[in-house]
């Protein structure tokens, strides 16, 4: 419909189907009036509502941002520098986990999760100190009972005894539900190998760390000390691929290769390739200024039993060390030094020791130590040190701990499991709380039973990887507050390039109304306008970062000589990016948009 006003009758003949005659107020003509039949035929007629689809907005708003291109390229890099920051810090922050993920398969799944006799709990058990209320001064001169906090003593896990009968022990438990998941379970003893060695002077010493000086006389005393001391010596896995995954074999002898039978023994070296002089020492060959390894290979050593190196004092119940001598030397097993070990890497710890020696020889001395005078008497004797000359009192747990280093007991001091693949961490440990689980039932979750009976345990590289992943994490979330301030800044330029766009459009605006536009229709136009200039940004930021992820994974590899760091927007951080810079400049032009729409139309079709 178009309504004509005007004085001409002859535009009015000219043009229309139909001419009303005004005057004062009242009209005086019609040319083509409604009779009474029509306006009957007329009364269920409705008003067709005019409005605009959303896809004409989007048109619209498409096509006044193609008549202005430049503008429209620069606002969408402008917008995009926001998205490209954002995006970077998440590709990186994927590329550090990455990164973790290749470290944990290939250096720390070879940590393994222990289980010690005597496990140190680093998880507080004392509730937290509750806050002091405040008091009067009256009140604070009173005397107040202070409470006393235990101290947090280790934790005594006990794997040998049958608490679930119809399991059996711990290690049965863990061997039959846990086998699928590991590559190998080592069940460490506690015992400690005693040897002597001939030096470069043909003298007979211990095979010691901290060892005397040959010069002196013996002297029982310092000799103890020095057993006691960290032993140079520790029982080398039966899983040689186990080994061979941390380690490289240097040198060996001819006819040897990986340790098994008694009488061979291993040096395992420093990851830089370098021998600790205790070492050295320990061997007899601390007169030497530079070591070769034909001065290692080929060393014999005599592995001596119990009886041969405590001597019983006949006074009271102590046992000393004899002094070494030729005939307890010759009564000793041999054992010659036949392969050189050294780590793949610095983090390599499976040979905790610098000299290593195999399971059959272990099995060979034990048997013999354990029906030893010492262990019998130690036996008889729970309560007394045997090895100290004052007789102190001991412990149970130290009175254990001694069996097992003289021999005397067959309860593993620690269990070392080595999981298949570093998801399979989590299975294990879950069968060691469903142990617990067991455990609680049996008892009562709250019984000391089950506080005693439950068993503890350490997961170092799973410690370690969730310190450094939420350390990353934090890292992430701090650098995408600072790149969200540059996403928040071109948002806002957007919105002010929104309303330079509504006052450049006012006629239109104008226009538009008069021809039927709804103020939601005018609203529909520019919000469209600024969502289309957020898409465009978001699609283009999100491209820019993925296509420097190459580039920078190159970079980081080079200059921090790592391998494994892939940076990459995985599908859904493209997805939330395009969907976040399109939600944020519609927010943006959320006020121009309402402002088009408020406009008078009458003023906005005068607007030149």
């Amino acid at each position: 419909l178009v309504i004509m006003v005007t004085h001409n009758p002859e535009l009015a003949e000219q043009y229309s189907t139909r001419i009303i005659e005004v005057r004062d107020g009242h009209v005086i003509k019609d040319s083509d009036p409604l009779n009474s039949h029509e306006l009957q035929s007329k009364e269920g007629y409705k008003r067709i509502k005019v409005s605009m689809s959303f896809w004409s907005a989007i048109k619209s708003s498409l096509n006044n941002l193609l008549t202005k291109k430049g503008r429209t390229s620069l606002v969408t890099v402008a917008g995009s520098i926001g998205i490209i920051s954002i995006g970077l810090v998440l590709s990186l922050s994927a590329g550090m986990k990455s990164y973790i993920d290749t470290m944990q398969e290939d250096t720390l799944a070879g940590t393994p999760i222990t289980i010690s006799s005597e496990q140190i709990s680093f998880i507080p058990t004392e509730p937290p100190i509750k806050e002091l209320n405040k008091q009067s001064t009256k009140d604070k001169q009173s005397d107040e009972t202070i409470s006393i906090k235990k101290e947090n003593a280790p934790h005594q896990n006990i794997y040998d005894e049958k608490i679930l009968k119809d399991q059996g022990t711990f290690i049965d438990y863990l061997q039959k539900k846990a086998k699928p998941y590991y590559s190998s379970m080592i069940l460490k003893s506690g015992y400690q190998l005693k040897a002597l060695t001939k030096n470069n002077k043909d003298e007979i010493q211990m095979v010691q760390e901290n060892n005397q000086n040959s010069d002196l006389p013996f002297n029982p005393i310092n000799a103890m000390k020095a057993a006691s001391s960290a032993t140079l010596f520790s029982e080398i896995p039966t899983e040689k691929q186990l080994v061979l995954s941390q380690y490289d074999i240097l040198h060996t002898t001819d006819n040897h290769d990986f340790p098994v039978k008694e009488d061979e023994i291993a040096v395992v070296l420093n990851a830089d390739g370098t021998i600790d002089s205790s070492l050295i020492s320990g061997l007899g060959l601390s007169d030497k200024e530079q070591v070769k390894t034909s001065d290692l290979l080929g060393k014999q050593l005599s592995v001596v039993d119990n009886d041969h190196y405590y001597s019983e004092t006949p006074e009271k119940l102590f046992f000393t060390i004899q002094s070494p001598n030729e005939e307890i030397y010759d009564t000793g097993t041999k054992a010659t030094i036949t392969t050189v070990f050294v780590p793949k890497e610095t983090t390599s710890s499976l040979l905790g020791t610098p000299l290593v020696y195999t399971h059959a020889l272990a099995k060979k001395m034990i048997a013999l130590d354990e029906q030893s005078k010492i262990v019998q008497v130690q036996k008889e004797h729970p309560d007394i040190d045997l090895l100290s000359p004052t007789n102190d009192k001991i412990s149970d747990t130290v009175y254990e701990q001694t069996l097992q280093k003289l021999g005397g007991s067959q309860v593993p001091t620690d269990i070392a499991i080595y999981p298949l693949t570093f998801d399979d961490r989590n299975k294990v440990t879950d069968i060691i709380k469903d142990y617990n689980h067991l455990i609680e039932k049996k008892f009562g979750k709250d019984s000391k039973e089950s506080e005693t009976y439950a068993i503890q345990y350490s997961d170092m590289a799973k410690t370690m990887t969730e310190i450094m992943t939420t350390m990353i994490d934090t890292i992430s979330i701090i650098l995408t507050a600072f790149a969200a301030i540059s996403l928040v800044v071109s948002s806002v330029m957007i919105g002010i390039l929104t309303y330079v766009s509504v006052v450049e459009r006012t006629k239109e605006i104008g226009i538009m109304r008069a021809l039927g536009a709804r103020k939601k229709d005018i609203t529909r136009i520019f919000n469209a306008e600024a969502g289309l200039i957020g898409l465009f940004s978001g699609i283009f930021g999100v491209i820019v970062a993925s296509l420097l992820s190459s580039p920078i994974n190159s970079i980081i590899g080079k200059l921090l000589d790592i391998n494994g760091f892939d940076a990459h927007l995985s599908i859904q951080n493209l997805v939330v990016l395009v969907c976040l810079s399109t939600i944020l400049t519609l927010l943006a032009g959320f006020i121009p948009s309402k402002t088009a729409a408020k406009m008078d139309p009458v003023k906005a079709l005068r607007t030149e």
